[in-house]
């Protein structure tokens, strides 16, 4: 079947002309020409004729054949010239006189728009405009230079004045003197374009803009030209001596995903950074982009201090007020990566949350900081996903689990004066704790965070318990000789946590519950080991050195440290405390503390045959 079927009668003898040049433009491409049939029809050679003609035209028209070409009148000679750079140089004088003009130059391009550039009076170089072959871009006191094919393909090209160098835009037809240069080069990518059209695939190749380098006084900066807005944006000043030294900082990693096909120019975020950069008022000397981070905008001011900023609506991390309490610090992705950040007043350091509200936690101070993750492995409930998304099958038809891996933020480690504590971030309640003193000469000693946290046997995930780092930390800002607190238990009559606490200077270890309690008062503060025990009727063994001695649930009741030796038994129904001295064991009641037998045994097995014989 013709190509031209859809338009050609079958029983037609010959064609309008117009009817092929309306098809031909509405439905063929180049390549398409080369396959029209036109022997199948009956076409006379008059119109065969007409067809090569007109099929002629278009080759030529996308051949370049048909490029436009400038002419020029001679009234005295009554002749049209075509001007190019082979036209005889009287006829060319003649030409530039009728337009008071000094000078023609051809650019060596033959397939660039701009064809040539014309010196005026003023020794002031014009480009034909691209649009109309016999009109001129105009800009006073600017000389146009020739488009690389690069900079025509983005639509601009450079102009310059007093020795620098700008951009132009022949879009907008708009100079960007707020950049002028020494130095441009334009850095581009190759991306393969994979295109179907009734099951064909077509492959091209599309080169895309990846950023501008421009030098200035040996100094190189970042810009890129945005073909939405048809604006040039300097994202970073002239402060790089080495151009490679670009490819390092942040904006141009920016620039490398904005420029990606999958992801569309976020004019408003280079319009920000760019007015926050040069504005006449400005006093900012940098900008960097971090693309980990909810506030990936940094401006720095000429003072060395930070500003970070959201990209949806560019709001600040910090209000003016706390703009002017306290100095921002830069940092990295594995601190930021948590949603949090260090701000610094007066030589301390606090950490603030990228969460709402923008918490400083003040109550806790530091010089520096360490993160601590760990990566945890869990097993789904659900088995692993295909390729194409479909679960995983083997070959009796059961699903397939596997084991997946994550990583957690298990501790902070803080330094203050030389000293280290252990700290932990809690992200969901946008919450830092405090969950030791500051007492430990290096983080090998500081202790582990195992103690606050709960791991599922079965799929092995971590739970913190983040009500009990709560009540530590607490604990911890009111007594500042603790170094050590670890959590015990929960008291459902104090409705508390129970904790074991340990003196800095003592090293002796005591009881503290946030809701009242105060160990000191009850329970000696020397001790120098507390074991806690529940087999239903929990106690607390305290050990002072060499003595020994007891509390119940409550702590109401006790035995003192007066005892040689402990021992927690089972009788028949029950457990009981079994107590030494002088040589002898005693049985207690675990929580009235009480004699359960008045009689001493030598031995436990004596003992518990006491107890059963009673």
């Amino acid at each position: 079947m013709s190509l031209v079927n859809d338009i050609i009668p079958q029983n037609r003898s010959c064609l309008k002309v117009s009817e092929i040049v309306i098809w031909i433009l509405n439905n063929i491409n180049l390549s398409s020409l080369f396959r029209l049939k036109i022997q199948e029809h009956k076409i006379n050679n008059n119109m065969k004729i007409k067809i090569s003609i007109l099929l002629l035209f278009i080759l030529s028209f996308y051949t370049g054949f048909g490029h436009a070409q400038l002419r020029f009148y001679d009234n005295k000679t009554d002749k049209e010239y075509e001007i190019t750079d082979t036209t005889d140089k009287a006829i060319v004088d003649k030409y530039l006189e009728s337009i008071n003009a000094k000078a023609i130059e051809f650019n060596s391009n033959k397939n660039s728009s701009s064809l040539f550039r014309i010196k005026n009076s003023k020794g002031i170089w014009q480009i034909n405009d691209i649009n109309n072959i016999e009109e001129l871009y105009y800009l006073d006191k600017y000389s146009q230079n020739f488009p690389s094919p690069i900079m025509e393909e983005m639509g601009i090209t450079t102009v310059s004045k007093k020795n620098k160098n700008y951009i132009f835009s022949f879009e907008t037809e708009n100079v960007f003197e707020a950049v002028p240069f020494h130095k441009i080069r334009i850095y581009t990518n190759t991306d393969t374009i994979y295109e179907y059209k009734n099951e064909l695939e077509k492959t091209s190749l599309k080169t895309r803009l990846k950023y501008i380098a421009l030098q200035k006084d040996n100094f190189w900066a970042l810009a890129y030209y945005s073909k939405e807005d048809f604006k040039l944006y300097q994202l970073t000043k002239f402060k790089y001596p080495n151009e490679k030294e670009l490819h390092e900082c942040s904006m141009y990693k920016y620039l490398e995903n904005l420029s990606h096909p999958l992801y569309p120019t976020e004019t408003e975020t280079l319009s920000f950074i760019h007015d926050e950069l040069l504005n006449h008022k400005s006093k900012n000397t940098s900008v960097e982009y971090k693309n980990f981070s909810k506030y990936p905008i940094r401006i720095k001011d000429q003072k060395g201090n930070w500003r970070f900023y959201e990209v949806e609506n560019y709001s600040p991390l910090l209000s003016k007020n706390q703009q002017k309490k306290y100095r921002l610090m830069n940092t990295s992705k594995d601190i930021e990566k948590w949603n949090v950040g260090i701000v610094e007043r007066k030589s301390k350091k606090y950490i603030i949350s990228f969460q709402e509200g923008n918490n400083i936690y003040h109550e806790t101070w530091f010089d520096d900081i360490e993160i601590i993750e760990k990566t945890v492995s869990f097993y789904p409930d659900y088995p692993i996903m295909t390729s194409e998304g479909e679960d995983s099958l083997d070959i009796h038809g059961n699903y397939v689990f596997g084991k997946e891996t994550y990583s957690i933020l298990e501790k902070l480690l803080l330094q203050r004066d030389g000293k280290y504590a252990l700290a932990f971030m809690d992200s969901y309640n946008n919450t830092l704790y405090q969950l030791s003193g500051f007492h430990f000469e290096s983080t090998k000693n500081v202790p582990n965070l195992d103690y606050f946290s709960w791991e599922d046997p079965y799929t092995k995930e971590i739970t913190n318990n983040y009500e009990t780092m709560a009540a530590a930390h607490n604990i911890l800002q009111e007594l500042s000789s603790i170094d050590l607190i670890v959590p015990i238990t929960f008291s459902e009559l104090n409705n508390s946590d129970v904790f074991k606490v340990r003196n800095n200077q003592t090293k002796r270890w005591s009881i503290q519950m946030e809701n009242g309690f105060k160990a000191d008062q009850t329970l000696p503060i020397a001790a120098s080991k507390i074991e806690f025990i529940d087999n239903g009727n929990p106690i607390y063994v305290v050990w002072c050195d060499n003595k020994v001695g007891f509390y119940n649930k409550t702590f109401q009741h006790f035995k003192p440290c007066e005892y040689d030796d402990f021992k927690h038994i089972f009788l028949d129904s029950q457990y009981g405390c079994a107590l030494k001295k002088d040589g002898k064991w005693q049985l207690f009641d675990t929580q009235s503390a009480d004699k359960l037998i008045k009689e001493k045994a030598k031995t436990i097995d004596e003992l518990k045959q006491m107890w059963w014989n009673r």
